[in-house]
């Protein structure tokens, strides 16, 4: 895969840098999603993040797979998140009123 169609990749990407998006909180330890499997290392793992909505940091394609970095994962070696491991993006704004006339 080249640069071009990596960048194509990641423009139809599900999510993009600056979003915000909530850890799905029904993961479970060595299961796949979407390819990869949630894991942990040396007592850190991924779960600390299940439940919490969290700001994608980056998006990239590694062997012709999409995949995200968080902002909030500050360790030096950075997880790896899949479009599955997350729920719906959280609203940005709130739903308008619907005021009824009297």
């Amino acid at each position: 895969m080249n640069a071009k169609e990596s960048a194509v990749i990641i423009d139809m990407s599900k999510y993009q840098s600056g979003d915000k998006v909530t850890v799905r909180s029904d993961l479970e330890h060595w299961e796949k999603y979407g390819g990869l499997t949630f894991v942990g290392i040396d007592g850190e793992d991924m779960a600390q993040y299940v439940g919490q909505v969290v700001t994608i940091e980056d998006v990239f394609v590694y062997r012709g797979d999409l995949y995200y970095e968080i902002a909030e994962d500050k360790d030096a070696y950075k997880w790896a998140w899949t479009d599955e491991m997350f729920e719906q993006k959280p609203p940005t704004s709130p739903p308008p009123r619907i005021i009824s006339g009297g």
